[in-house]
């Protein structure tokens, strides 16, 4: 006996089918992006203790795959004051990457976002160091990097930024008491966004901006870590030593990791075209004389994936589910 139900399902996934295939190929894209510019970053030890700058180091690297091989930038350099490897006007420059396959460049220091469209695929990476207390004296220090991808077609790609910078100083005491305070601070503006606007399909989009900043004393093995996360509790840890560490602003989240799976979907965080930068600043009391390293990591990437169905697989889909339809119809009719 002839059972429409059967019928009725098929026919409702063939046209669930045409549907997909109608909607595949409007706004079917997936985009992240993770940009951290810092100012104003200063090293106040004060006059109690006379501070003398062994040597430093300063890193950068670029990053970016798009459905290929990646490709990668990178430059250091470093020494002393008086004889370092490092230039004047950026310091350090390390060239802006575009992975193969790209439909939109981003060019050396364009700090700009490329933004999300449904037409465009691309995939890059730019870091520069502007200028450093240690050589553009008087100078605040000051950097910027930016991770971008964005997806119009199926596949992935990954974009990444990161600056190290690593110094030792000298701290020696010139008063009997053996103590002084440290003060960090700068300003910095962070901008992620983790957005998903699709047609039917599986994607990931993911944003990572990590920002650390560590005193470690040579001689005892202390370590004071700060890693700002724009929250009430304080993000700056001592252990191994009897310094103490307190956060006195911690404006913006600096350390977050923006992601999401859902259509359509975005995940920010301080997310806008303009500058707007947040107050950064840490205190830090009882500091034994001795010889300490300051080093500062800030890592900005990009990670995403689509996958959406082509119109003529689903197509096909379609037309087989409808066959077996007519001929499951055609049995069932001699039978009866």
């Amino acid at each position: 006996m002839f059972k429409p139900t059967k019928l009725k399902l098929m026919a409702a996934v063939a046209g669930a089918c045409v549907a997909m295939l109608v909607s595949a190929p409007a706004n079917a894209y997936v985009y992240a992006a993770s940009k951290l510019q810092v100012r104003d970053f200063t090293l106040d030890i004060l006059p109690t203790a006379v501070t003398t700058v062994g040597s430093f180091s300063f890193d950068l690297s670029n990053t970016a795959s798009l459905n290929s091989p990646s490709v990668s930038s990178a430059a250091s350099c470093g020494g002393t004051i008086g004889s370092n490897t490092c230039g004047l006007a950026p310091v350090l420059d390390a060239a802006a990457v575009n992975a193969g396959g790209s439909t939109l460049l981003r060019t050396n220091n364009n700090f700009a976002f490329l933004g999300a469209d449904a037409v465009n695929s691309y995939s890059g990476s730019d870091s520069v160091i502007h200028t450093a207390e240690l050589v553009n004296f008087g100078s605040p220090t000051a950097t910027s990097q930016i991770a971008e991808s964005l997806l119009n077609i199926n596949g992935s790609a990954r974009a990444n930024s990161e600056i190290q910078s690593n110094t030792s100083l000298r701290v020696t005491f010139t008063i009997a008491n053996p103590s002084a305070t440290l003060d960090l601070s700068f300003n910095a503006d962070p901008d992620q966004r983790a957005e998903i606007n699709g047609a039917v399909g599986v994607y990931l989009a993911q944003s990572n901006l990590n920002t650390s900043i560590t005193l470690t004393n040579n001689s005892t093995g202390g370590v004071i870590n700060w890693t700002p996360r724009g929250t009430a509790a304080s993000d700056c840890i001592a252990s191994g030593t009897t310094a103490t560490c307190t956060e006195v602003s911690d404006a913006l989240n600096l350390n977050r990791n923006a992601s999401t799976g859902l259509n359509p979907s975005t995940n920010d965080n301080s997310f806008e075209a303009a500058d707007i930068f947040g107050f950064f600043k840490i205190h830090i009391g009882g500091l034994e004389a001795g010889d300490y390293s300051i080093a500062l990591n800030s890592l900005t990437s990009t990670s995403i994936r689509r996958l959406v169905p082509e119109p003529g697989s689903l197509a096909l889909i379609g037309v087989a589910l409808l066959g077996l339809g007519f001929a499951s119809t055609k049995r069932q009719t001699k039978q009866a």
